[in-house]
């Protein structure tokens, strides 16, 4: 999870002076990185860091939870210690109520559980944060497609729709992940002739720092390369896309299309 490192960004070389009346301080959490902002009374953002992933998955909640607890001190030594007034946690991977839950279990001893103005941290699934940054209207719709994919509908009269997100069990293709072992496959396929040819068999090996696809399908066999790392073929994927790979290029419109078919349920 490396919560250890990560970076802090602020706007002059100096610690900012503490808002007076406190700060509110809002984490979003995915499966490459963490981002932990905190704001003044008037909105104005104080402070920021960035910290390795915080996605939840089952069996490492606990991993998840310690990326968002230091974020949160992180960002509020970084804003000058000011009162903190209340906190926002919006995390992949908090797809059914009993998996929020569960981590509000886990986040009720921390100090900044309940803020200074007597009110409980608020916990939801990273598409609620998606939402409300693009768009305040009552009858909205928002597709997160970063290392997953997920949606989220609401309407005005408070109905909301919400997909399990669970990866192939619940029906879901086309995040990160999946395009990318979806590009290691197809290279494969086009490298022993079972497949049609794509510039993927030489594009992909160096995003993993591999010097050909012989090598990375090894390494990902025998667990050298963990196999959520592939997301990280998804540039060369569309690299290749704009220069006219065919294979590349009907990848993406694969992915577009359940991105569309996402957003369409969801409304």
């Amino acid at each position: 999870m490396g919560a250890m490192s990560g970076t802090a960004v602020r706007a002059g070389r100096e610690r900012p002076a503490a808002p007076a009346r406190g700060i509110v301080v809002a984490v979003d959490g995915g499966g490459t990185k963490t981002d932990a902002v905190a704001l003044d009374e008037t909105g104005a953002v104080v402070a920021h860091v960035r910290l390795g992933p915080s996605d939840v998955h089952p069996g490492r909640e606990g991993e998840s939870v310690s990326v968002v607890d230091e974020a949160v001190e992180r960002v509020r030594t970084e804003a000058g210690g000011a009162p903190l007034l209340r906190v926002g946690v919006f995390l992949s991977g908090l797809d059914h109520e009993a998996e929020v839950a569960a981590y509000r279990a886990r986040i009720l001893p921390l100090p900044w559980f309940r803020g200074d103005d007597a009110v409980d941290a608020h916990l939801e699934n990273d598409t609620f944060a998606l939402l409300r940054t693009g768009t305040l209207a009552a009858d909205a719709v928002a597709v997160v497609c970063g290392t997953g994919l997920n949606a989220i509908g609401v309407r005005a009269d408070g109905a909301t729709a919400r997909f399990l997100a669970w990866g192939a069990v619940s029906g879901d293709w086309g995040g990160g992940t999946d395009l990318g072992t979806e590009a290691l496959r197809l290279a494969a396929r086009a490298l022993d002739g079972r497949g049609p040819e794509t510039v993927l068999t030489t594009a992909i090996p160096p995003r993993l720092g591999r010097p050909d696809l012989a090598a990375l399908i090894e390494d990902v066999h025998f667990g050298r390369i963990r196999e959520e790392r592939l997301s990280e073929l998804v540039p060369a994927v569309f690299a290749a896309a704009a220069e006219g790979d065919a294979v590349a290029c009907a990848l993406v419109q694969r992915q577009a299309g359940e991105i569309v078919g996402m957003a369409a349920s969801a409304a």
